[in-house]
């Protein structure tokens, strides 16, 4: 198996087939196999892959000037089927790219696509650093402004269900929240923090 053709293995097992059968397979394998060829092969495709990234400086982000998703992550048609700019990228650099793995940003620039600002991780890694950099905030109680209850409320609720004199239902018709929100505070599964 030559260079190009890994590539479209790899690249190609990311999100998985629509359809079934062998009428599937055989598109598929035909759509690869034109793929490979169009553009003069594996070298072709980095010279066209890389005249649609403005190139900066070492560490500088390169974004990507072609189509992009509406997450903002670059858009590139590479063997039959669209691929994120910079896990191209990070393939193309590094000559390797786990499936199952994400290729995660240092720099948090959706379009960028330096290989210096790229590394390879699982998503909890993704999550990790998201969170170590303040990008996933997590507001818990009074500070979540999506709140209908306050700690307040939430003490005479749990209150009044120990005391046994309210249900559940009728707690929840009160206080203007579903059922359930009334059962997962009294299981502590939210509001834990009190």
């Amino acid at each position: 198996m030559n260079e190009l053709q890994k590539a479209a293995a790899i690249l190609g097992k990311k999100g998985g087939e629509s359809g079934t059968g062998e009428a599937k397979a055989r598109s598929t394998k035909a759509a690869r196999q034109a793929a490979l060829t169009r553009w003069g092969g594996l070298d072709g495709k980095k010279k066209r892959f890389w005249e649609k990234v403005k190139k900066g400086g070492p560490d500088e982000c390169w974004p990507w000037t072609a189509a992009k998703f509406r997450t903002g992550y670059g858009a590139v048609m590479l063997f039959g089927r669209n691929q994120c700019a910079h896990r191209v990228s990070f393939l193309f650099t590094f000559g390797h790219l786990d499936p199952e793995k994400q290729v995660c940003h240092k720099c948090d620039n959706p379009p960028c696509c330096n290989p210096n600002h790229l590394f390879e991780g699982t998503m909890a890694d993704n999550v990790h650093d998201s969170m170590k950099k303040g990008r996933r905030v997590y507001l818990i109680g009074a500070e979540n402004g999506n709140k209908k209850l306050d700690e307040a409320s939430v003490l005479k609720i749990r209150k009044h269900v120990a005391d046994g004199t309210a249900t559940i239902l009728n707690l929840a018709k009160e206080y203007g929240v579903h059922h359930t929100c009334i059962r997962m505070l009294i299981k502590r599964k939210t509001w834990r923090h009190i």
